[in-house]
C-alpha cells in the first residue's frame, strides 16, 4: 500500500513524510519486486486478473502480490506510474472522485490514461474521503455508489474495486458495495493474506510501505 511517491519536502507534516517514498527508493522497490516475480517467488496480478481468478476460484500457486496506491495524488501519474510501467508492475489506484479538478490530484484525462494502460486498474476511494464509520447511512451509500458512477464516466469501463478511506468501514458498507456492483474492497488492516477457506473479499488486508522501507522488506515478505 503506497500513498505518495515524490521527493522529500522539509515542510511536510510527520504523517505525510512517513507515507512518502522518494522516486529513487520506489524504483529500488519495483526493481526487487520485478526480480522476485521473474524468480517465480511471487505472482503479480492486476486488479482485473484478480477479479477473474476470484470468480473462477483459480489462483496461481506462488504468493499473490497486488499493489495499491491511495488517494490519486498527482505524483501517481508523474512519478509512480512511469516507474511501475518501467518494471511492468501492476497497480490499483484508489481515486477520490471529487478531487479530479484539484491540481494536487490526478485529473480526468490522467485517470483515463492510467485506466487505458493494461497494467493499471482504477478503484473508487469514495467521493470525498470521509471515514465511512462516522457518516450517516445516506452519505455512506452516496460515497460508495456515486463515486463508482463518476469514475466509470471517466474511464468508460466498469469500476468494480473499492478502497476504504483511512481503512474505516461503515456498518452498511459491505451491503452498499454489493448493491452498487463492487466485487472487491481493501481496508488498511495489516495482513499479507486472508483465510482462503472463508475469504471476505470486501475487507481485504494490506501491508503498508513507508518512507524508510527498503528492498529487504520485499525479500522478507516473499519468503
Amino acid at each position: 500500500m503506497y500513498h505518495y511517491v515524490r521527493e522529500d519536502d522539509p515542510h511536510d507534516a510527520p504523517v505525510t513524510r512517513s507515507l512518502s517514498v522518494t522516486p529513487k527508493n520506489f524504483d529500488s522497490h519495483m526493481k526487487i519486486v520485478s526480480a522476485l516475480a521473474k524468480q517465480k517467488k511471487i505472482s503479480l496480478m492486476t486488479g482485473e486478473d484478480f477479479e477473474k481468478a476470484m470468480e473462477n476460484n483459480c489462483f496461481p500457486s506462488a504468493k499473490i502480490w497486488i499493489f495499491t496506491a491511495d488517494d490519486g495524488w498527482i505524483d501517481t501519474f508523474t512519478d509512480l506510474a512511469p516507474i511501475a510501467e518501467k518494471y511492468q508492475i501492476p497497480f490499483i489506484f484508489g481515486i477520490i472522485s471529487s478531487k479530479t479538478n484539484h491540481k494536487a490530484f490526478v485529473n480526468s484525462e490522467q485517470i483515463k490514461k492510467l485506466s487505458d494502460n493494461p497494467l493499471f486498474t482504477i478503484a473508487s476511494h469514495t467521493m470525498t474521503h470521509q471515514p465511512l464509520n462516522r457518516v450517516s447511512e445516506k452519505i455512506e451509500k452516496s460515497e460508495i455508489c456515486q463515486s463508482k458512477k463518476d469514475l466509470e464516466k471517466i474511464v468508460q469501463k466498469p469500476v468494480n474495486l473499492f478502497i476504504y478511506p483511512m481503512g474505516k468501514i461503515g456498518k452498511n458498507s459491505e451491503k452498499f458495495l454489493k448493491e452498487c456492483g463492487y466485487s472487491l474492497a481493501w481496508s488498511t488492516n495489516f495482513g499479507k493474506n486472508f483465510d482462503w477457506n472463508h475469504p471476505n473479499f470486501y475487507n481485504m488486508n494490506r501491508v503498508r510501505v513507508d518512507h524508510d522501507t527498503g528492498p529487504r522488506f520485499f525479500e522478507n515478505h516473499a519468503k
